[in-house]
C-alpha cells in the first residue's frame, strides 16, 4: 500500500477550508474518504489521499498551477544532466556550489526559476527569451550599439561616395 511521506498539502488545504473544528473536519474527511475504513490520515491509501486533496483543492480553489508541474519536471531534467556530469546530486550543497558558479547561474539550485533551467546552450543571446530585466536591458543595449554602429559606416560611406563624387565632378 503506497502511502505519502508529507501530508503538509492536506494541513495547507485544510486551513484554508471555513470551519471552527479543524480536527472535526479532519476526521468526517478522512473518513468519508476512506469509506469509514479509518479516521487517520497516516492509514490512507495514496489514491485515496489524492482524491482527498483534488477534492480539497476544488473546494477551496487552491489547485496547483501548472507550471508546478512543468517546474518539477525541469528540475528533475536538471538533476539527471548534473549526475551525468558527476556532480552528486544527493548532496546539495555540491549541487548548490555548482550552480553559483558565474557561468552557470550565479545562483542557488531552489532559487533558480522555470527560466534559469532552461537549457540555453549554443543559442545566441539575442535569439533567447531575456530571464530578468536586466538582461533584456543588456539585450537591447547591444542592439541599440550594433544599430548605431551600422548608422555610423552607412554615413561614413556615404561621406567617402560624396566626397568621390566631387572629385570627379572637379577632374571633369
Amino acid at each position: 500500500m503506497a502511502k505519502t511521506n508529507s501530508y503538509s498539502r492536506f494541513w495547507t488545504l485544510l486551513a484554508k477550508m471555513p470551519c471552527s473544528d479543524r480536527d472535526g473536519l479532519k476526521l468526517q474527511l478522512v473518513s468519508s474518504f476512506t469509506n469509514g475504513r479509518t479516521d487517520s490520515l497516516r492509514e490512507m491509501t495514496l489514491s485515496e489521499y489524492n482524491s482527498m486533496i483534488r477534492e480539497m483543492e476544488k473546494q477551496t480553489g487552491s489547485s496547483r498551477p501548472v507550471s508546478y508541474e512543468v517546474l518539477k519536471k525541469k528540475r528533475s531534467a536538471v538533476l539527471h544532466q548534473m549526475q551525468l556530469m558527476g556532480i552528486d546530486t544527493a548532496n546539495w550543497a555540491a549541487v548548490d556550489n555548482f550552480c553559483l558558479g558565474v557561468r552557470i547561474a550565479g545562483k542557488k539550485f531552489r532559487e533558480l526559476g522555470e527560466a534559469g533551467l532552461e537549457d540555453r546552450r549554443g543559442k545566441k543571446i539575442a535569439a533567447q527569451k531575456p530571464r530578468t530585466e536586466l538582461e533584456e536591458l543588456k539585450i537591447k543595449m547591444a542592439q541599440l550599439e550594433y544599430e548605431n554602429y551600422m548608422l555610423r559606416m552607412e554615413r561614413d560611406l556615404l561621406k567617402k561616395l560624396d566626397e568621390l563624387e566631387r572629385r570627379d565632378a572637379f577632374r571633369k
